[in-house]
């Protein structure tokens, strides 16, 4: 059972993928609790949901087209984002060292960096989120452009796997 939106069902009812168990809740179980002890192997049966596709925590972007920072018109929420995943929050759990694994468009962050990220305002609303292209081999040294005062901009360079924060001026 899960608690979604206040009450709580089934996990065979709120998702194709686990509904093909639906009259087959032990083996709904067995999936789960072998799919924590492998991640969490010695750990007691978590009182949370731990497997979240995207981690504890998400970042939802959008292309800004007008350069208004509004998402506004016919600007939608990308599709990507940035997030974690539960095999990461488990290494990072047990202290383990861990190499992010390839993303399937998203943005794969380790846990503490997207909450230091969250935490120092650099996600904030507002803020430039920049994707480099993969072909893209260096981090450049700065940015100059209007920032129309926010105060940071994030730019993610995946060909190199790497993530550079600028205060902007």
């Amino acid at each position: 059972m899960i608690k979604q939106l206040g009450s709580w069902k089934k996990l065979t009812d709120v998702n194709a993928q686990w509904g093909a168990y639906k009259n087959d809740q032990k083996k709904v179980t067995d999936a789960v609790l072998n799919y924590q002890r492998n991640l969490y192997p010695n750990s007691p049966i978590p009182t949370k949901w731990l497997f979240n596709d995207f981690g504890h925590v998400s970042v939802k972007y959008f292309k800004d087209l007008n350069n208004d920072r509004k998402m506004n018109g016919k600007e939608q929420v990308m599709g990507d984002f940035i997030h974690t995943t539960p095999p990461d929050e488990a290494a990072t759990a047990s202290g383990r060292i861990f190499q992010l694994a390839e993303s399937h468009g998203c943005i794969h962050v380790r846990p503490g960096d997207i909450d230091t990220m969250i935490g120092n305002g650099y996600l904030k609303k507002g803020n430039t989120i920049e994707v480099h292209p993969y072909t893209k081999k260096a981090i450049d040294a700065s940015h100059k452009r209007n920032a129309a005062g926010m105060p940071f901009e994030v730019h993610f360079y995946p060909g190199l796997y790497k993530i550079a924060i600028y205060k902007t001026m």
